[in-house]
């Protein structure tokens, strides 16, 4: 399992709900983890390779696609990251929801033999300058237990 040590003085875990009601920040931290048969991915925190990360790409673009109300306004290519000693792979890109205002994130993959854990970080752009050191002080405080 993954755990967390966030050095902050202050983080909201808000869920996309409340979000017309209050004129708040948006950000949020979504964790997952996806079960693979044992031994289908690599041990813990190996690097993707590019050919992964292109699919792993392409199928999250597609899903997001096919969700009603997301506008993909960008997409990065995605890359391999150093967390700690593990190796994730980050897909960034921004999106709107039903005019919404337009927001930042990150989804970053780590695979672990028969699981993938799935770290999802998103802000809204216009606080960018608020969340986004936040966001990678969480990344680079993920560690394995």
């Amino acid at each position: 399992s993954m755990g967390n040590h966030i050095s902050s003085d202050r983080v909201v875990f808000q869920s996309i709900g409340t979000n017309g009601i209050r004129k708040t920040d948006f950000v949020r931290v979504i964790y997952n983890s996806h079960y693979f048969g044992p031994g289908e991915l690599k041990k813990l925190g190996s690097p993707f390779t590019q050919v992964e990360m292109n699919a792993q790409s392409n199928a999250t673009l597609h899903s997001f696609k096919q969700s009603y109300g997301v506008k993909i306004l960008s997409w990065n290519k995605p890359v391999n990251v150093k967390i700690g000693k593990l190796y994730a792979m980050k897909q960034s890109y921004t999106r709107q929801m039903s005019g919404q205002p337009p927001v930042a994130a990150s989804i970053y993959y780590i695979q672990d033999y028969d699981r993938m854990y799935e770290i999802t970080t998103s802000y809204r752009m216009a606080e960018a300058d608020k969340w986004k050191p936040l966001m990678s002080k969480i990344i680079l405080s993920l560690k394995t237990q």
